[in-house]
């Protein structure tokens, strides 16, 4: 067997990955509804060849990153939860090699950012919800491979927009429901990759991304529910995308 899903209702726990061993081919393991542990993430030492994992588990925190650091064909990693803050990947004897991290909603501050930018080899990483601000933005701008960015619910300001233009390759950022206003737009012009932005949320304007339309032709934005400062209800749906496009919306 090489992927295994564990969806449902049932409770997955450290016990159920002992069967692991069973499984030493596995490339791909998914778990969206458990109570495992740092202990159970042991176990996973097993698989050799594991290359994606999913696990949702609020038992999980920094600790468990140890066992999964040294795995070398890990490329794919999210873990869902409430313990994680960053800390896990500031050591430097564990080797990183991910493509793509997702630990949205965790409690991922400045410092957890600035240990993330020590994997150099990410293209794709979300840490929407987290404590992230412009500090922990700038540290992220050594990822120069980086393709897909969310910090969305985050408290990324203008200044920290103002720093992302570093990243020579970014197509795709998320800065929805963050403070950032039309001052952003003037540096997210300046963006060399950008191709699709998300905006929902935020103080832009309308004549903003009008703007940002006409000096990135053929840019797809997402702006859901715009506010307007001072004010709670402003509401504004815009359909900006290019004709031939039918890629997800990343939330």
């Amino acid at each position: 067997m090489q992927s295994l899903s564990f969806h449902g209702e049932v409770m997955v726990t450290d016990l159920d990955l002992d069967r692991l061993r069973e499984f030493p081919e596995l490339w791909d393991l998914q778990v969206m509804h458990s109570n495992i542990s740092d202990s159970g993430l042991q176990k996973l030492r097993f698989c050799k060849d594991l290359s994606s994992l999913q696990v949702f588990s609020s038992e999980i925190t920094d600790a468990g990153l140890q066992s999964l650091g040294d795995m070398a064909h890990l490329r794919f990693l999210q873990l869902e939860g409430r313990n994680i803050t960053g800390a896990g990947f500031a050591n430097e004897d564990l080797a990183f090699r991910l493509v793509s991290l997702d630990l949205a909603h965790q409690p991922i501050d400045d410092e957890g950012a600035a240990a993330i930018s020590r994997i150099t080899t990410l293209e794709n990483l979300r840490l929407s919800g987290a404590r992230v601000g412009d500090t922990g933005v700038a540290a992220l701008t050594r990822l120069q491979n980086l393709r897909r960015l969310n910090v969305s619910s985050t408290r990324i300001t203008n200044a920290g927009i103002r720093r992302l233009k570093r990243m020579k390759n970014l197509e795709y950022l998320c800065v929805s429901s963050t403070s950032i206003d039309d001052d952003a737009l003037v540096d997210i012009r300046e963006f060399e990759s950008l191709r699709h932005l998300d905006l929902g949320g935020t103080y832009v304007t309308l004549d903003g991304i009008k703007d940002l339309r006409t000096s990135i032709p053929g840019i797809r934005i997402t702006a859901d529910a715009l506010k307007e400062k001072g004010r709670q209800g402003c509401s504004a749906e815009i359909p900006i995308r290019s004709k031939d496009s039918n890629e997800a919306v990343d939330r």
